[in-house]
């Protein structure tokens, strides 16, 4: 987990996604302490990232999602909502998430490694 506090755009997708992080903890009843024990991370970690002041590494967004029962894509959407889909792109590569340039199916998130997202995969391109 990096400690270093985002700046910027990234400090705006980190607002976004500690938000949505949040969302979900609450939906479900938890405590920040309940979160921390399922995910493996000290609670103030936890605490700094719901209230976007802390960079999340990708192993930590997989293990927060896992232990709150959804997709990593599920925490993350809200960013392209809010900021549109240059914006996500731009934050992904900055975040080494992106490997390659993103499918154009219409999903922008799940496709955004280059691969067939679930949803392609199952239903087809939108």
């Amino acid at each position: 987990m990096s400690t270093v506090r985002p700046t910027g755009r990234l400090a705006v997708a980190a607002g976004i996604l500690g938000g949505a992080i949040r969302s979900r903890r609450r939906e479900l009843g938890w405590s920040q302490v309940r979160l921390a024990s399922e995910c493996s991370r000290a609670r103030v970690s936890i605490t700094q990232i719901e209230a976007g002041k802390q960079n999340v590494a990708f192993d930590t967004l997989i293990a927060i999602a896992d232990a709150l029962g959804c997709e990593p894509s599920d925490l993350l959407a809200g960013i392209l909502i809010q900021g549109g889909r240059a914006s996500a792109l731009g934050m992904l590569r900055r975040m080494s998430l992106l490997v390659s340039e993103p499918m154009d199916c219409g999903h922008p998130l799940e496709c955004l490694t280059g691969d067939v997202c679930g949803w392609c995969a199952a239903m087809g391109p939108a």
